[in-house]
């Protein structure tokens, strides 16, 4: 494994890699990677917008941000997800990379969330049966089985713990896991808690992750939701030219930077007029 460390806004660095190598860098879009006009063999690769690990083909990328951790975590915390960062969250202190404090941060809020056991919800069921439960699709009935009476199209709730926020949670959990540079104990806390989750379905990749309504019923959830959305959305690179496939958790650190001035903006607005 080729592990190469960046700073954002840093300098680039060279490294020896195959023109294979060279090329799925260049095409993640979490790098830029250029050849050396100088050296045969050696690429000059250097940060792009984004910080984070990643693990692209057989190398492993990790770029610093600029900001200490608690400042980042702070710009975090102005975003749309101000509501999964609490100052007990993350012992600051004791993580000075990105990853294992977005990693202990995860583990720590869902295990709150879910201490009381799964929440358990209503969600609308559509299948065929044998027997009328619910109430009968008449369009898709005529349409699939053409005036049969058997097997019946049918539509109705089903109370389960397989709802939205379980989801959101398992895969948050499941898509943590694989990103390089979590610490041994998030990994150990993360596969505990995954135990939880056994009857709930993950979200496959490139899926939209479901919506759902925060009410007083999930209050419990609601900080854990934020975080695990924003791991799910860091999480989620998906690259089409060259088929290079990319798994880590990255920040787009301009984006987070508008989202912090959009907010703290808004909120200096609102008090002062």
């Amino acid at each position: 494994m080729i592990s190469i460390e960046l700073v954002e806004l840093g300098p680039l660095v060279e490294r020896a890699l195959t023109l294979q190598q060279g090329r799925a860098l260049a095409d993640s879009g979490v790098v830029t990677a250029t050849p050396s006009p100088y050296q045969q063999g050696i690429w000059l690769v250097g940060p792009a917008r984004k910080v984070g690990a990643a693990r692209i083909g057989d190398i492993e990328i990790h770029v610093k941000p600029k900001v200490d951790i608690a400042r980042l975590l702070f710009l975090l915390g102005y975003s749309e997800y101000a509501a999964a960062w609490q100052p007990e969250t993350v012992p600051i202190a004791k993580s000075s990379d990105l990853v294992p404090a977005i990693a202990q941060a995860l583990w720590r809020q869902s295990e709150r969330a879910i201490h009381q056991g799964l929440l358990p919800g209503y969600i609308v069921v559509e299948e065929s049966s044998q027997v009328l439960r619910g109430r009968l699709c008449e369009s898709e009935q005529l349409r699939r089985h053409h005036g049969l009476p058997l097997p019946l199209e049918i539509r109705h709730d089903e109370f389960t713990t397989d709802i939205p926020e379980n989801r959101i949670l398992r895969t948050a959990c499941e898509r943590m896991l694989a990103v390089p540079r979590v610490d041994a104990g998030s990994q150990r806390m993360l596969r505990r808690l995954l135990r939880d989750f056994t009857d709930v379905t993950p979200i496959s990749r490139g899926e939209q992750i479901p919506l759902w309504q925060p009410t007083r019923l999930n209050a419990r959830y609601h900080p854990a939701l934020r975080l695990a959305e924003l791991v799910l959305h860091a999480t989620s690179v998906e690259h089409e030219s060259g088929g290079v496939a990319v798994n880590g958790f990255l920040l787009d650190m301009p984006k987070l930077f508008e989202d912090f001035v959009t907010v703290a903006l808004r909120e200096a607005l609102t008090a002062a007029y």
